[in-house]
């Protein structure tokens, strides 16, 4: 992309260049692979728009690119957008040791799943300066996973992973799917308290959007209740769930809303969040 009309704009117009979860400095993404071929394409997108078949980057293109994205726009922050940046162990620390070897000083925020992510990469995501991490959650129920067909690490296993990470020094986004397939009001409420036990950095709520052209869409099209595109927010219900009503996924979303309340965050989590924004 042209960054330096993005930038440029954002003068006038009031786009903002900055991804403050990293620190105070102007934020690029960035994209060091393509392709996802996880079962989870039931309801995600990454594989309708990017394919299942993984493509890589070069190392040094992509840090080569960090480096003149940095010397001309002055940005120290960088998202990347891959939708499993460590999905190669050989690639993704292939790029971390040629940050490291670089010596230039990056905000880096990933996107992956926490199976992938052994101790010897995490220290290299340290060195490399990754602050913030995404992790997909989805849900604490087995059985609400299994009719998204999503699979993950077990409840236990989640929660010491994300808390181990987050005392390494590095933050952690767990994002979260209200009203699946297989939830009832009962579980998704499950699913917001686990989230409240896991306590990390940043939560992400949203709601179960079948979108077009995914095997979800193709299942719930008959079920689709809208009448404009801009609903598909995944922040509103679409479809007519067969066990969650309209008025309880609006009371789902006000008690997700409650996480950043929790005296358990905001003396544990907040303090760390607020300093990284600062002082980065």
């Amino acid at each position: 992309p042209a960054w330096d009309l993005v930038f440029e704009s954002s003068k006038t117009n009031s786009i903002k260049s900055n991804m403050r979860f990293l620190g105070n400095s102007n934020s690029v993404t960035i994209e060091a692979q393509r392709g996802c071929p996880y079962s989870c394409s039931y309801y995600c997108c990454y594989p309708n728009i990017q394919g299942k078949k993984i493509r890589f980057r070069s190392a040094l293109n992509v840090v080569k690119e960090m480096i003149h994205h940095k010397k001309t726009l002055n940005a120290k922050n960088f998202t990347f957008r891959d939708p499993v940046f460590s999905i190669s162990k050989r690639h993704v620390e292939a790029i971390l040791n040629e940050i490291i070897k670089s010596k230039e000083k990056f905000n880096i925020c990933i996107e992956t799943q926490l199976k992938d992510i052994d101790d010897e990469m995490l220290l290299l995501m340290k060195n490399a300066g990754v602050k913030l991490i995404y992790i997909g959650v989805e849900s604490s129920e087995k059985e609400v996973l299994d009719s998204a067909k999503r699979k993950n690490l077990e409840n236990k296993t989640i929660f010491e992973k994300v808390n181990y990470i987050e005392k390494m020094g590095i933050m952690i986004k767990c994002n979260y799917i209200l009203c699946l397939p297989g939830d009832n009001y009962t579980t998704a409420k499950k699913t917001i308290n686990f989230a409240k036990k896991i306590n990390s950095s940043f939560a992400q709520f949203t709601i179960f959007t079948p979108m077009p052209k995914t095997p979800a869409w193709l299942e719930y099209f008959p079920k689709l209740n809208f009448d404009r595109f801009e609903e598909f927010t995944m922040w509103d219900l679409v479809i007519n769930h067969d066990r969650i009503t309209k008025e309880q996924s609006i009371k789902l979303k006000n008690k997700a809303a409650y996480y950043y309340t929790s005296l358990r965050y905001i003396f544990t989590r907040l303090p760390r969040v607020l300093q990284n924004i600062i002082f980065n």
